[in-house]
């Protein structure tokens, strides 16, 4: 069992310092050499002992809300820190559950030897890969097996009942959902101003059509109704006086 309590032990120094790094410095002077001597010499002891300090460390320090891995992933997602630790506890409990149940107890017992135990860990991991997890961006926007438990009995779900239906959005579009949307409204924009400038053409065409027909309406007209040339009347009437009639 050293290799079992190792890793718990290191996992809640982990997460209660929130690094991996102190967690080592702390654990390896005190646990190797007593529990090398404990197992008598047992190299397999040792070395399940060992792993188990680093696998310890590693999961307490990720599941921690104090970590610096854990904050900055909240950062780097635009989460509250502690939703990201709540999301993320499932996940970190479940692989150190399987580290427990395939590594350190097997290889505490002597069932079969450290390869063996790192090569069930994979058989474990493909397992939940294939048959419980989802694609994060799916035709449905359904989540993996153990969120769509947690949505059953979850009270506040808005978010993550909207995350879904991001999904999909993302889905359809092959795109992220703030880029689909602001090409939906760029187009509904486009659209109304394509509207508006057929309806400005269309007055348009109107006014110049109305004009065509005032312009063909007013042509003047060479010869009134008795056949007189018009045109030659004016001029003559506009002919210039001759010297008789020239006002001295």
């Amino acid at each position: 069992m050293l290799p079992t309590l190792s890793f718990i032990i290191a996992m809640i120094i982990a997460f209660a310092t929130g690094t991996s790094w102190g967690t080592m410095t702390i654990m390896f002077p005190l646990v190797l050499v007593p529990s090398y001597e404990a197992s008598g010499g047992d190299a397999n002891i040792f070395y399940g002992v060992t792993a188990g300090i680093l696998a310890g460390a590693v999961a307490g320090d990720h599941a921690s809300p104090i970590s610096d891995t854990t904050i900055l992933a909240s950062m780097a997602s635009e989460c509250t820190l502690l939703n990201h630790v709540k999301t993320q506890a499932p996940y970190a409990l479940l692989v150190a559950l399987w580290s427990v149940l395939v590594g350190t107890i097997p290889s505490g017992r002597g069932a079969y030897s450290s390869g063996i135990a790192a090569l069930m860990g994979f058989v474990a991991m493909l397992f939940h890969v294939v048959f419980t997890a989802e694609f994060a961006i799916n035709k449905t926007g359904r989540y993996d097996i153990f969120t769509e438990i947690y949505l059953r009995f979850a009270r506040e779900k808005d978010e993550l009942l909207q995350l879904k239906e991001d999904v999909k959005i993302a889905y359809e579009t092959g795109e992220p959902v703030e880029m689909a949307l602001k090409k939906s409204i760029t187009h509904e924009d486009t659209k109304d101003v394509s509207m508006s400038k057929t309806v400005v053409i269309d007055r348009i065409g109107v006014t110049e059509t109305n004009r065509s027909a005032t312009a063909h309406e007013c042509v003047p007209i060479d010869e009134d109704e008795d056949g007189v040339d018009l045109e030659s009347s004016v001029k003559d009437e506009q002919a210039p006086l001759d010297d008789d009639n020239k006002i001295q």
